[in-house]
Order: C-alpha cells, then structure tokens, then sequence
C-alpha cells in the first residue's frame, strides 16, 4: 500500500489524558503530523483549522466558525460521549464525517450526521 502524497494534520482542541502520546505515535507511522491546541478558544482554533484534515475534542466548543475554516476537514471526533459541542450541522452541510460514540458501554462508531 503507497503512502499518500501529502501529510494529513489532526488538530487536538482538547484532550482528557496527561499526554497526547498516543494519538502522537499513530499518526507518525503514518507520517501526519499533529496539532495541539494549548488553550482551546475559538481564536486559537481559527488559526490551526485551516490546516486540519480531522479535528478531536473533549469538551472544547468547534463551532461552525472553526469548521468553516477548516477547508480540508474530513471528519470530527470526540474524546466522549455526544456531540453537544459540534457545530454537526454545519459539518453535516460540508460532507463532514463526525464521530459518534452512542453511550459509555457501547463500541464507538462513525456516522454521517
């Protein structure tokens, strides 16, 4: 399998654990590189979006502001359960993927919202 041409960013508003090494680790061997945001607020997620192929929070707000701005967005994640704190419709509009994870015992699973 070729690796692709360009490396994919992920973008961290936020994340429940000490570290992200983790996430650091996956997406290295698959060359992408990864954006931590160190505050989380809109304005500090307006200036990474626009780089970002996928966005992953916790309880940060992405609003549609931030989802409109980031023009190679592919899908959306959340560290947790609902996506209270997506602009879904927003995405759902732009062909955006957002993760939804059903409850506490259930697998997660991907859904076009």
């Amino acid at each position: 399998m070729s690796r692709p041409s360009r490396t994919f960013a992920i973008l961290i508003t936020d994340h429940p654990a000490p570290n992200v090494d983790i996430e650091a680790t996956v997406l290295g061997a698959v060359k992408g590189r990864l954006m931590v945001a160190q505050s989380g607020t809109e304005a500090e997620l307006l200036e990474l979006a626009p780089s970002a192929d996928a966005i992953m929070t916790c309880f940060a707000q992405v609003p549609s502001t931030v989802v409109l701005a980031a023009l190679r967005l592919q899908v959306i994640g959340r560290y947790g359960v609902g996506v209270d704190n997506i602009a879904v419709k927003t995405a759902s509009e732009r062909g955006v993927i957002v993760a939804l994870i059903r409850g506490p015992q259930t697998k997660p699973s991907l859904r076009r919202m």
